[in-house]
């Protein structure tokens, strides 16, 4: 789970929030 986290460009980033869901 950390690791999908890090691969996010940012935690504001629209691909971030799919990733979070």
């Amino acid at each position: 789970m950390r690791q999908k986290f890090f691969r996010t460009p940012s935690p504001n980033s629209p691909d971030s929030r799919r990733v979070n869901r």
